[in-house]
């Protein structure tokens, strides 16, 4: 397959995504050449913690990397995926601090305990330290885990009852104590939607490898950029 002068000096590479509330690594590749389906890139750093070997040069999908024509896009990118991380930490943050529903039941005197520890209980991805995978990162490594608010009637040493009268497992529900609470979550939750909206509009206008070979957004800098 015949080898093609690359388009941008730099792509952004992302790594997967294992925990709800972080996200994936990147990092900024050389690029050597690229064919109709892949880009050859060169990492600027070997990361070798473990003292296994990593592969300096990798073929990458088009479709999976990004274009990083500057030094200043690169800045740039950095800055906004650690604030849309960031965004992801304090919705986890908020959450810890309402308390985990399993937890505190496991915690607690079941004879001790009253009917419910509250009237509504926040579904959410539960926060998880260790690796945490989920397909749902395969299919969108930028989603938000949803958060909901929901009545229940009781629950059991294992179970939590919903006012519908159905049953669930304890685990990915917070307690909810009031509208206070709810309100204090809102509004980290609807921030870090406005910081995911705002990567992906990023991420558009960068455009992937692949998008930018389409319709040749690049093309006016590739004589300067390779010259």
């Amino acid at each position: 397959m015949s080898r093609q002068t690359p388009i941008v000096p730099h792509v952004a590479v992302f790594h997967s995504r294992v925990r709800a509330y972080q996200l994936p690594i990147c990092e900024r590749m050389d690029v050597l050449y690229s064919t109709p389906c892949t880009v050859r890139g060169k990492r600027e750093e070997i990361n070798n913690p473990e003292g296994k070997a990593s592969l300096e040069e990798e073929t990458l999908r088009i479709g999976d990397v990004y274009c990083l024509p500057s030094q200043g896009d690169w800045t740039q990118m950095q800055e906004k995926y650690a604030k849309f991380d960031q965004a992801l930490i304090s919705l986890a943050v908020c959450l810890d601090g309402m308390g985990s529903y399993k937890q505190t039941i496991e915690r607690a005197n079941l004879k001790m305990l009253p009917a419910k520890l509250s009237s509504t209980v926040i579904k959410a991805h539960d926060i998880e330290p260790d690796r945490s995978f989920s397909s749902i990162w395969e299919q969108d490594r930028w989603i938000i885990p949803k958060v909901e608010r929901v009545v229940i009637e009781k629950h059991t040493p294992k179970k939590l009852r919903y006012a519908d009268g159905s049953m669930t497992d304890q685990a990915n529900h917070f307690i909810c104590k009031d509208d206070e609470a709810w309100s204090a979550l809102e509004v980290v939750y609807k921030s870090a939607i406005a910081h995911h909206d705002q990567w992906i509009d990023y991420l558009k206008g960068l455009g992937s490898y692949q998008d930018a070979e389409l319709d040749q957004r690049y093309k006016a800098k590739l004589n300067s950029l390779f010259s």
